[in-house]
């Protein structure tokens, strides 16, 4: 029997070679920007506007109403984002906040999403504590990753708003591209408790 033509070797060959290629030009290629959802890129990074809040409550307002303004308060500077969603709800606080402490667990909800919260009201502050995670808005962390990354092409693998954690198995991803270039984020959480903290994001390659 005669060997087979080389040609027809050098042929497949080359086909075999074509079609590995394309794979790895295939498997290094981004997501299509067009399939991302567009917005234009923040001149800053976002952060809340505080003058967005309702008006905060006087001194010598009801204890209920302060602690609950503040749980409003710190649960938007933490996600970025104020939106008539957001309501907070603490039965159970007594008197008006005098001496001693007491002990409450208090509801903040974002568009119907809820979570707990631990609250100790004292006599010259209040401390929170979160039970359930901290909420998060996609509006909000799409507009943060267009920021760090100058793409108005992204998309954030979360539902329109959600509790993360630092326990959280899996991290809430982004994915971002331009024309030239593409990448991935990954939302860290900073302090779970304080008013003054907010998420950021992270390269997530």
């Amino acid at each position: 029997m005669l060997p087979p033509p080389v040609r027809a070797l050098r042929s497949a060959s080359y086909g075999v070679l074509a079609l590995g290629t394309a794979l790895a030009l295939s498997a290094c290629s981004g997501p299509d920007p067009d399939e991302l959802r567009a917005g234009p890129v923040p001149e800053t990074s976002p952060e809340l506007d505080k003058s967005e809040l309702p008006p905060k409550p006087k001194e010598d307002a009801p204890i209920t109403e302060r602690v609950e303004w503040s749980l409003i308060e710190t649960t938007s500077v933490y996600a970025r984002w104020y939106g008539d969603g957001i309501e907070a709800d603490c039965p159970g606080i007594k008197g008006t906040g005098g001496f001693g402490s007491q002990d409450v667990t208090c509801t903040v909800a974002v568009d119907g999403v809820s979570a707990e919260w631990d609250v100790s009201v004292g006599s010259i502050m209040s401390e929170f504590e979160p039970l359930d995670g901290r909420h998060v808005v996609r509006d909000a962390v799409e507009d943060v990753a267009r920021f760090e990354t100058g793409s108005e092409h992204v998309r954030c693998e979360m539902d329109k708003v959600q509790l993360a954690s630092p326990d959280d198995e899996e991290p809430i991803t982004c994915v971002w591209a331009t024309e030239d270039d593409h990448g991935r984020l990954a939302l860290m959480l900073d302090d779970m408790q304080f008013s003054d903290k907010s998420f950021w994001l992270t390269s997530a390659e």
